[in-house]
Order: structure tokens, then sequence, then C-alpha cells
């Protein structure tokens, strides 16, 4: 997302000969992506651009804005993302992740999108003087969360083989954004429309597919993240296309639809720090890159890592890579701040719910010069010292054809397999169907501490990505969490 406000005068006379086109009937403009914009997540309902967002949702007109590169601080956006009548679009990588660079809205914001377009309805409505006395605490006009999410990590498209930030001579390469996130969202969109007008009467307005969006997204596979990340989820084109072929359009957007996740109370960090000197470039030519370990336990919630360098002018990478994962491909991290072309002098990656092990922080120059850095690692556990241990292990991780997939799960206890009250281990499709569910019933006890569980030749059916999930809560109320993916080749 290119963070230019000086465009401010080009993005409102783009807006008004767009509006002008589809009022005089010259062109049916359903939908406006928007690959820029700035950080905070404050919307102003008087600016140039909301104006220009507000008169577009009013003819007929959604504005897709991408939420920002500036992640994983809070309170983040892009402002322009924070209207009530727009979609605002984080990213992830393509394991479901969301990235360390995706901005993030309000940790205690407005989240509901219907009470928030009231408010602008009312707003709207009201005399200047009402206005001007409006109680925007009580009241709000923005919405503090992403739409949704979609991949915005390492995505391949064209480019100017010249510019400064590839000088690859090619036509082609890849790039890091929410900027290019939100276009995967108003593509789907695009469909979504077709979808809609080649099987039903009449169109689907902007709230119907901002609606469709939230609606329609997977929360299973973004679990672990608060709504404030990831808002209602991933978002997923064969459910919303389902939806609009069977003129299934939802009335509303609730608080039910959107992803959250509550961290223990009591959490107990684990943390480091470190240093180094990069050479020029090493993300181009995949030579001289620094490295540094830490260690993950068993049970971790979250690992982060962050890197910052003097000159904002220079362009340091870094990616986060889990045991056993190939150092040397940029394409296996687990985690990556890379491919951005923003102006920064720092970035950050983290994961939830960890694998134990030794952990790899890679760090690369692009466009630089010999550059010095430090950064810091950290590692957040539950600090209740008994709560329970988990294992899930799926192979193999991708599949093609009718190949079968075995799961493998262990659950450990210190205070005994009897104070395990809940156990729960499912396999869902993209759409969240349930293909295999397993309770404690179902896992053979070890010892007097532990239990397993073996599936072995799982034929999966459905959509792909499939979503294991292992839930385990003790007799405290303790609860553990463990997820793996199982992707198509």
């Amino acid at each position: 997302m290119l963070p230019r406000e000086f465009l401010l005068v080009f993005t409102v006379e783009a807006y008004d000969h767009i509006i002008g086109q589809v009022k005089s009937g010259e062109a049916d403009i359903r939908l406006i992506n928007n690959s820029w914009g700035s950080e905070g997540c404050e919307y102003n309902p008087n600016s140039a651009v909301s104006v220009a967002t507000s008169t577009a949702y009013q003819e007929g007109i959604l504005s897709v804005f991408a939420y920002g590169n500036s992640g994983p601080d809070t309170n983040t956006c892009n402002p322009h993302a924070a209207a009530p009548y727009v979609l605002g679009i984080g990213a992830t990588d393509k394991a479901y992740r969301v990235t360390g660079f995706s901005s993030r809205g309000k940790e205690a914001g407005n989240f509901d999108r219907e009470q928030v377009l009231a408010n602008y309805e009312a707003y709207f409505a009201a005399s200047a003087s009402e206005k001007a006395a409006w109680d925007h605490n009580a009241k709000p006009l923005g919405l503090h969360r992403p739409s949704v999410t979609a991949p915005g990590a390492n995505i391949v498209s064209a480019q100017n083989p010249a510019h400064a930030m590839t000088l690859s001579g090619t036509l082609y390469g890849s790039a890091s954004g929410t900027s290019m996130a939100a276009p995967m969202v108003t593509g789907v969109l695009a469909l979504v429309i077709e979808a809609y007008e080649q099987n039903n009467e009449g169109r689907l307005s902007p709230l119907d597919l901002i609606r469709i969006a939230e609606v329609t997204a997977n929360k299973e596979i973004m679990k672990g993240y608060h709504t404030h990340d990831t808002g209602a989820g991933f978002i997923d084109a064969k459910a919303a296309v389902e939806r609009a072929v069977n003129n299934d359009i939802p009335g509303e957007v609730t608080l039910d639809d959107l992803v959250t996740f509550e961290f223990p109370e009591n959490i107990v960090m684990e943390a480091g720090m470190y240093d180094g000197t990069v050479p020029a470039n090493t993300w181009q030519t995949n030579e001289g890159y620094q490295t540094h370990t830490f260690e993950v336990k068993e049970g971790a919630l979250k690992a982060y890592a962050d890197v910052s360098w003097a000159l904002s002018l220079e362009n340091v990478y870094i990616s986060l890579y889990e045991p056993g994962a190939d150092v040397t491909d940029v394409d296996a991290a687990t985690a990556q701040s890379a491919g951005l072309v923003d102006l920064s002098n720092s970035r950050y990656v983290e994961v939830s719910f960890p694998q134990p092990g030794t952990w790899t922080i890679r760090i690369d120059g692009r466009t630089n010069l010999v550059t010095n850095y430090t950064g810091t690692w950290e590692v957040s556990y539950d600090g209740d010292a008994n709560a329970p241990e988990a294992e899930l292990l799926v192979t193999p991780e991708r599949i093609s054809g009718n190949d079968r997939v075995d799961i493998n799960a262990s659950v450990f206890d210190a205070d005994g397999v009897d104070d395990i009250i809940s156990v729960v281990l499912e396999v869902r499709a993209a759409n969240g169907n349930v293909l295999y569910s397993w309770s404690k019933e179902d896992f053979a006890v070890v010892d007097d501490f532990s239990m397993e569980f073996s599936g072995e030749n799982l034929r999966m059916t459905g959509k792909a990505p499939w979503t294991v999930t292992l839930e385990v809560e003790d007799s405290a109320g303790n609860k553990v969490f463990e997820q793996g993916f199982i992707g198509r080749n």
C-alpha cells in the first residue's frame, strides 16, 4: 500500500470521474479497488476521500481498501478503510497466517458493522448543530477492524522491470502488502456480482456485497487471532459465490460472524535480543543473509520477532522459519515481512501456536547498503504451569488426487488424564463442514498422565484447504489449542 496522501487530488478526481460515468449511464462500475492510504484508524466522515467514497456508495459502488502495512501494532489501519460502508482488507501468507506487516485495528474499538452503519446514517441525516455536538464515543462512526483477510505475501504479478524495488529485468515478480490482498477480494466480489445476476433478478447493493464477504468468510482457519487482527476471517470465494447463486443474501453481519480468541489472563513471556550486519541486496542474491535462532517450548501461544535499522531509505526484510524449514528458501518461511515497497526502519513477524523446537530468524537486505540492525524475539506461554499439553501431527500436509491422510495426536496432563474434561479433534473442509470429529473417548490411555490418538488413511472430501484442530480443556478451565492444515497440490 502506497502511503502517498499528496495524491489526494487525483484520488478525488478519479472518484468524481467514475461517479459521473455511472450517473450518466456511460459505465456500469460496481467496485473500486484502492491499494493506497495512510495510517491511523480515525475515520473522518467529512474528509474529501470520505465524501467521495460515501457518494460512490450511494450510487451503488463499493470501495475496497488495503488495510495498511504498519502492523502488528494496533490502531495502525488505513483511516479510509475504517469507513462503515467500505471493505478494509488485511493480508495473510499462503498458510492463512496474518502477516506481521498487515495493519491492525483498535484492540478495544468498535467492531459492530450494523451499529456503525446506523450511526453513519443518523449522522448524515442530522442538522449542522447536531453534527457539531455528535458524541463520537457513544455513537462511533468508524469501524475498527479489518473486514476480511486475503493472500498478500509474495504475490506474483506484472511489474515494471526497471522499478527500483525490483531491478529484475523481468515483467513479472513478487511483492507483499495489503495492496496485494485488496484486489483479491475485489476480484472475488466481481465473481459474486456476476454469479448473482446470471441466476437472479435485480442487483446486489454495496451493503449486500459487504455482508456476503463478511458472513461467508472462513473463521475456523483464522483461529488464534483477535477481531482487530482479521475481522470476519479469510475471504471464501466459493461460499460467497454459492450464496449469490442461491440468492441467499445475509440480512446483517453479527458479532458471531467475527473471529474471536481470548488469550489466558496469566501470560509468561520469554524474550531475547540479537544484532548483526547484513550485506546489500541479499534478498535478490540469496547469499549473505543473516540468521538468528531461539527456542520455543511445548504449549507456546505466540512467537514474535522484529528488526530495526537506522535509515528508512534502506529496506530490510525479516522472515521466521519453523523447526525443520529450509532457511535457504525464501518461500519456505513460516512468517515473512518481505516484498514491501513502503519506507520504514522496522519490520515484524509473528506466529500463533508455534511448534516447539528451534526457530530461525532470517534477515535480508533489499535495495540497501551494508546495514547494521538490532532485533528482539518473544515467545508467549500460558502462565498456568499445570495446563494440559497437546501435540498434533498431520501427514502429508499437501495431497494430490485421492491421497489419504494420517492424523496423530497426543495429550498430556501433569494432574492426570482424569483432570481432562474435554478433548475435541476435528477436520473441517474450507466451507466449514466437519468431515471427522473425535472426543476424549476416542483417545487411548497410555499411562496415568497421557493419551494418544491415531487416525490412518483418512479421505479428504470437499474443498481444500482442510483445517485440523485439537482442543483440550482441564477441570480448572485451562485450554490448549493445536492446529494443522492440509492443502492440495
